[in-house]
């Protein structure tokens, strides 16, 4: 399963519900995560329990994100002040325009693109 937040910093919990509705926590040693993947992705092994429906069956509890604010990336730092600068300067908030090309480039390799039924 993919999980389309970023960054994926641990998964705190993994539930699955059986055809009743009965949930089972899954321990660590039942499932692993792919964090080097884009999005990350949570696979099952085979010998844990199965979801017992087919929507909702599974409930991925996780943290994302950085940690703190000196793990942010570099360029995701200087967009951020280049858009308080603007806005500063403008007098304008965020529903006050298009982001600045520069911004832009600066946020591009951090963003997530979907596709599909993943957008």
């Amino acid at each position: 399963m993919r999980i389309a937040r970023a960054p994926v910093a641990i998964i705190d919990a993994v539930t699955v519900y059986d055809a009743d509705g009965t949930a089972t926590v899954l321990g660590s040693a039942d499932y692993q995560i792919d964090t080097t993947s884009r999005p990350a992705r949570l696979v099952i092994d085979a010998g844990a329990p199965t979801p017992g429906v087919s929507v909702n069956g599974i409930e991925i509890d996780f943290t994302a994100g950085y940690g703190t604010v000196t793990d942010v990336p570099a360029p995701l730092t200087l967009a951020i002040r280049r858009l308080v600068a603007q806005w500063y300067e403008t007098h304008e908030g965020p529903e006050g325009g298009d982001v600045p090309g520069s911004v832009a480039a600066l946020i591009a390799p951090y963003r997530l693109i979907g596709l599909g039924a993943w957008t």
